[in-house]
């Protein structure tokens, strides 16, 4: 029986309703279609095969130990929780949906992925990061994370988006921001329409009913370019989902002069200080 209109039906794995007037699917991702991709392009069409199979010539069969798992992460330098790992991304996100039913829940509208929530299990998040210490930009960084005592039963949330990111780009966009188009308003990257803050919600009770005892979430302050760039709400963003700040950590970062030149605006917009923009926050829900 489906729940209310924003509720969860475990039998069919379905979340209906609307979303500022569309009408959205929710639904878990499955291995009929594993969407490895961002949406920095717009919103994925399944008709016309952006999403196409790829996979490199050393991604071993399923299943996988940890030990394989290991190995392929240490041999590939540049592998990434998404298309940035390559082909073979998309066979890693194969082997976390046997594993633990999902490792994303996608929104769909016409026969389109108009948004997603990705997560993955906190050990396998950990993994990955460790052993890509020191040759890339971390995934997860620990001190952002809870404890390693905590890894057990607790889902990592990696990013939610949706449509175009929304950074509120004005000038030429730097290489952080993967060069992507510019949208001049929110409007027009396809945000702020509710869907990205119905993706958390639903993750909530897929996380209950298998298992998960802790969801978290590092997030940071609440301006469009964190937004866009890490694929991911703010603090204010989680709280609406019922999501609990755990702790914080000052981080200052820079990007390039156009990435920076945003942010700085944005800061002088809503009057924040340098040590507000750069305090991330540890974010939880208990199940």
């Amino acid at each position: 029986m489906l729940l209310e209109e924003n509720g969860f039906d475990f039998i069919t794995g379905l979340l209906r309703g609307k979303a500022m007037g569309r009408m959205v699917e929710i639904k878990p991702m499955d291995e009929e279609f594993i969407l490895p991709r961002c949406l920095h392009a717009g919103p994925i069409d399944t008709a016309a095969g952006e999403a196409s199979e790829s996979v490199e010539s050393d991604v071993p069969q399923h299943p996988w130990s940890d030990e394989t798992m290991r190995d392929l992460v240490a041999r590939h330098p540049d592998f990434g929780l998404c298309d940035a790992g390559g082909g073979w991304a998309r066979e890693f996100m194969r082997e976390m949906i046997r594993r633990y039913g999902t490792c994303a829940l996608l929104a769909w509208e016409e026969g389109k992925v108009v948004g997603f929530i990705r997560f993955y299990a906190m050990e396998i998040a950990r993994m990955v990061d460790e052993r890509r210490a020191g040759r890339a930009e971390p995934i997860l960084d620990p001190t952002l994370a809870c404890e390693p005592q905590d890894d057990a039963a607790t889902l990592w949330v990696h990013c939610v988006m949706t449509s175009r990111p929304y950074t509120g780009t004005t000038v030429e966009v730097g290489p952080t921001s993967g060069g992507d188009a510019i949208f001049r308003t929110a409007e027009q990257a396809g945000a702020r329409k509710g869907i990205g803050l119905r993706l958390a919600k639903a993750l909530i009770p897929w996380a209950r009913e298998h298992g998960w005892k802790r969801v978290i979430k590092v997030a940071p302050c609440d301006v469009d370019f964190f937004y866009g760039i890490w694929g991911g709400g703010g603090k204010a963003f989680w709280e609406k989902v019922g999501f609990k700040v755990i702790g914080t950590i000052h981080r200052p970062q820079e990007w390039s002069g156009a990435d920076m030149a945003t942010l700085r605006a944005q800061m002088a917009d809503r009057g924040m200080t340098e040590d507000e923009v750069w305090t991330f926050y540890r974010m939880a829900y208990e199940t």
